[in-house]
């Protein structure tokens, strides 16, 4: 199998040759420790070589609509406040939202799900990765994006005061990633990814009631859309969603990652309870595994997230969030090699405890 039929066949609940691989993003500050010269151009190729099947690439987001505000501080195209004091390889850091009422969310205009730049963007990846790596595009963000334009404090004080301000505003994002999806599966694109952090570290940032009530049915309505297709879809949600999981899979998501074990998401449970309707992804600890372990510890979760979810397929295995700057390249290079040697199939956990 290649990267492709591999990573589909687990999101499908198959049993591919062997263990899939997939991060939804990799710092370039942890790949040029490894490769030096590396360019934007050959990184998908580097990271196929380095045991990678499958990369989410992003987009939705267009930082050439940024409007700045100062030397530090631009307005996304969602209307997020960000800052370049706090910055990261992959993100600037989050400061607030802007559209903190119903008036100031009508007068912002609309980002273009149809902005040329958004296909351009994944055919050039397409493009760079020669066919070695597995692409998915993230096309949009049904809930967090939402909160995070119009504020976490002000969201959620309309949920109760003005619910149909809410319920309009996780329409207009279901939107957009329906029809920015679209285009990019019009494009090629032949699964897609919703990023929509739900949860803290202890729980759901709304109760399950009201996610029932005010996301569900917009995340359905985005599925539905893609399934219809024939069309995979993929969730990212960092957090403690065990709450929420229910509705996830009432949602019809095809596959949850990166099931952030910091935050008490364990992968054995996830896969005894859910694993017969959704493809876990992840689980590997960034925290500290990836970020300060030994290469023995990455070498030891693996294994064992390797015998709590890949038996019958319908696993992939990948960090607990993404390969952030801090996380050490050898620990990186371990994980990815731990699975190619532990995780072809059929999976014998006899023998991979004897090696």
């Amino acid at each position: 199998m290649d990267s492709r039929d591999r990573v589909l066949s687990a999101i499908f609940l198959e049993e591919p040759d062997k263990v899939p691989t997939l991060e939804v993003g990799v710092s370039n500050i942890v790949l040029k420790k490894i490769f030096p010269s590396m360019s934007e151009q050959r990184k998908p190729v580097i990271l196929s070589k380095l045991g990678l099947d499958s990369l989410v690439i992003w987009p939705f987001l267009n930082d050439k609509n940024n409007k700045q505000v100062n030397n530090n501080q631009y307005l996304d195209e969602f209307g997020r406040l960000f800052t370049k004091k706090i910055s990261f390889s992959m993100s600037d850091f989050y400061l607030q939202g802007t559209l903190n009422s119903p008036e100031r969310y009508e007068s912002f205009p609309r980002p273009d799900p149809y902005d040329p730049w958004r296909v351009e963007y994944f055919k050039k990846y397409v493009k760079y990765s020669k066919g070695k790596i597995f692409l998915i595009p993230c096309c949009g963000s049904v809930f967090e994006v939402a909160m995070e334009a119009v504020g976490f404090v002000d969201f959620f004080k309309y949920m109760q005061s003005n619910p149909s301000f809410v319920r309009r505003v996780i329409k207009d994002h279901a939107d957009y990633t329906i029809a920015c999806g679209n285009a990019l599966v019009d494009a090629g694109a032949e699964a897609v990814l919703d990023a929509d952090d739900f949860a803290y570290k202890t729980g759901p940032f709304i109760s399950p009631k009201c996610w029932m009530e005010f996301v569900f049915p917009e995340l359905r309505r985005v599925v539905e859309n893609f399934h219809k297709k024939g069309i995979p879809v993929l969730l990212h949600t960092d957090g403690n969603i065990r709450l929420l999981m229910d509705g996830i899979i009432k949602a019809k998501i095809d596959a949850v990652q990166p099931l952030e074990p910091t935050a008490g998401m364990k992968l054995s449970e996830v896969k005894e309870m859910y694993g017969d309707k959704i493809c876990p992804i992840g689980n590997i600890d960034v925290a500290y595994t990836l970020a300060s372990g030994t290469q023995n510890n990455v070498i030891e979760e693996v294994k064992d997230a390797i015998k709590n979810a890949a038996y019958g397929g319908g696993y992939i295995l990948g960090s607990g969030h993404t390969i952030h700057d801090s996380v050490l390249p050898q620990n990186f290079l371990t994980m990815l090699n731990a699975a190619k040697k532990y995780g072809k199939y059929p999976i014998k956990m006899a023998e991979i405890y004897e090696k």
